[in-house]
């Protein structure tokens, strides 16, 4: 039978389908997953940490759990570690995996660099960091060259440092950007300490919760804000998690399907692994007590084979030392006798000599997420509330939901943070984009439309602050903001004129969390114009670059963000440089279309020319 060209082609595109089909499946995106684990508790010059093995130990299994190969080192010397860096290596290259680095223990930074402190590690002013500590450098190095898709760095190794000044900074580690599709993550911010949690706990504070969370089913930035809001309610404010990301794709270490925890199965295999370390330990113990038990006998034996030597020895000396008396008395009884018969001395014509005994006998020595309709109706029941704790129950529901930049400030202002702010290599503080003005300060702005050819100033001044809010005034209208910079009211349009806008819940282009180059959040209010109409907006934002700008009314450190933004009229986006220090927007550049009439688009600037503080 011959067989149609229809069929061949309908044939081989079958065959097609399923080799990719099958391709597909056998390298599904993020499903190569490669942990190093590594926990130092047993250091040999400076006390030990109580809970980094448990922490270790706990991690270990439950990535395993989670679908990842894991590589794991408990009190690493340097040669452990490097040996097992290398291990990960080789289990990486070319598969386009997902890697990750679990690191509790002493961490030191020095320079920027941030280095996994070794058990073998010495107390010394003359060590080499680079020679006899891990450079983090080197691990995401590793990941670079093993051309991994996803990188993970969690670090619970900002203790106390023990070594002293001459090592690195007295405290904390060093803020780092995450390279490229990089997540990390530290147990407390940059520069801080992080609590070791006690015996009773069993884990470390932050690796406590971490283990919780990696438990529920969530995306990996939902899982470390949840953390991140219980170590610091749990902490008073003492230790926050901090982190910086430059994700492209989402990830869950947990998504309910393929990769799942059950809580009670988790808790028996960890309790049988510790139980099997007991039982090891105990045996291990047993054995050493036996093979001591085993010893001494054998040592007992050794000393009364040589004592029974010993007394053989000194029976025989008895026995020659008796016959040598025997001996010598003999002697001296045949000179006795003898006298007798020698002439006395008148009779002699010469002296005679006698014979004499002068023997020594010396003694024997023998001594051994979520939906905005849901999020908006729970944030209208606390949104007053002038307790912390609502605020972390919200958070805790919607980790990275609409309204959480709302929420970050409600905590900040009501229960603040007790951690050293900190700078980074650049020299800039870390800043969560507070709005910090004072009364009478005054702005210029200049205004560019660019659409109709048109310059403007706007002026701005702030006239008080009363109740949380700060009322500003804006080309004479009136602009209402929370202290936080959420905007509560104000005109329509870059110059202050047109109808006027309510925001509920307010307004927040910041986010209420530390920023960093790579920072992205989302952010939701409900506008109401003055005409009537009802909207609500949705904007996402990203930290694409710090900046050093110059402009007319001086020299600013900045952070640059894009906004891009859309609600009921259109859509658009604007890019606005934030003071690093007050939170004021100092420039920006604005593109909106609306999607019905084209009059009402807007493509604009506005820089400060002018601070009157």
């Amino acid at each position: 039978m011959l067989i149609s060209k229809l069929d061949l082609v309908t044939k081989s595109l079958v065959l097609f389908l399923f080799l990719a089909t099958f391709s597909a499946t056998a390298q599904a995106p993020l499903d190569i997953r490669v942990a190093l684990v590594i926990g130092n508790s047993s250091y040999k010059e400076v006390p030990r940490l109580v809970n980094p093995q448990n922490d270790a130990k706990a991690m270990s299994l439950m990535l395993k759990k989670l679908g990842f190969q894991v590589i794991s080192v408990v009190d690493g010397t340097k040669k452990d570690i490097d040996a097992a860096i290398q291990n990960m290596k080789a289990s990486l290259q070319g598969r386009q995996a997902v890697a990750m680095i679990y690191y509790a223990g002493h961490g030191l930074q020095h320079n920027w660099d941030n280095y996994i402190i070794p058990v073998d590690f010495k107390n010394s002013s003359n060590i080499d960091l680079a020679k006899d500590a891990v450079n983090l450098k080197n691990i995401l190095d590793t990941f670079s060259q093993s051309k991994t898709r996803m990188n993970i760095i969690v670090l619970d190794a900002c203790r106390d440092n023990p070594f002293g000044s001459q090592l690195g900074s007295n405290k904390g580690l060093a803020q780092v950007d995450a390279p490229i599709n990089t997540y990390i993550a530290f147990a407390t911010a940059p520069g801080n300490v992080a609590q070791d949690g006690d015996d009773r706990s069993g884990y470390g504070l932050f690796t406590g919760y971490l283990i919780k969370e990696l438990q529920q089913p969530a995306a990996i930035e939902d899982v470390f804000k949840r953390v991140r809001l219980q170590v610091r309610k749990s902490s008073g404010g003492m230790q926050i998690p901090w982190d910086s990301s430059s994700l492209e794709n989402d990830f869950s270490f947990n998504d309910g399907k393929k990769y799942t925890v059950q809580h009670n199965e988790f808790l028996k295999e960890l309790a049988d692994e510790k139980n099997k370390e007991e039982k090891v330990k105990l045996d291990g113990i047993a054995t050493k007590i036996q093979n001591e038990k085993l010893q001494a006998e054998k040592e007992k034996e050794k000393e009364r084979i040589a004592l029974l030597r010993d007394k053989e020895e000194l029976d025989k000396k008895a026995k020659l030392l008796v016959d040598q008396k025997k001996k010598e008395e003999a002697l001296k009884n045949d000179i006795e006798a003898n006298k007798k018969k020698i002439p006395s001395v008148e009779n002699l014509s010469g002296p005679i000599q006698l014979a004499s005994i002068d023997r020594i006998f010396k003694p024997i020595d023998a001594n051994q997420n979520s939906d905005l309709a849901s999020e908006k109706s729970d944030w209208e029941k606390i949104k007053d509330s002038k307790n912390s704790d609502d605020f972390y129950t919200f958070l805790y529901k919607y980790p990275n939901g609409l309204l959480s930049a709302n929420a970050n400030f409600k905590i900040e202002e009501l229960d603040k943070r007790k951690i050293a702010a900190q700078t980074d290599k650049n020299g800039v503080p870390e800043t969560l984009g507070l709005f910090k003005v004072n009364v009478g300060d005054e702005l210029v702005y200049l205004f560019e439309d660019r659409i109709f050819k048109k310059t403007s100033d706007v002026k701005v001044r702030y006239e008080s602050i009363k109740d949380g809010l700060v009322y500003s005034s804006i080309n004479g209208s009136e602009d209402i903001k929370t202290i936080s910079g959420g905007l509560v009211q104000s005109r329509a349009g870059l110059d202050g004129t047109g109808n006027m806008n309510t925001y509920n819940p307010p307004r927040q282009d910041l986010p209420g969390e530390p920023l960093y180059v790579g920072k992205k959040w989302e952010s939701a209010s409900f506008q109401t114009i003055s005409s009537g109409f009802a909207t609500h907006r949705v904007d996402k934002f990203q930290v694409l670059a710090y900046e050093a700008i110059s402009i007319p009314a001086g020299s600013f450190k900045t952070f640059k963000i894009r906004q891009n933004l859309k609600n009921n009229f259109g859509e658009g986006f604007q890019i606005y440089w934030v003071d690093v220090e007050t939170g004021i927007k100092i420039k920006r550049e604005v593109v909106f279309r609306h999607y019905r009439n084209s009059q009402f688009n807007v493509d604009a600037t506005s820089v400060l020319v002018s601070w009157k503080r």
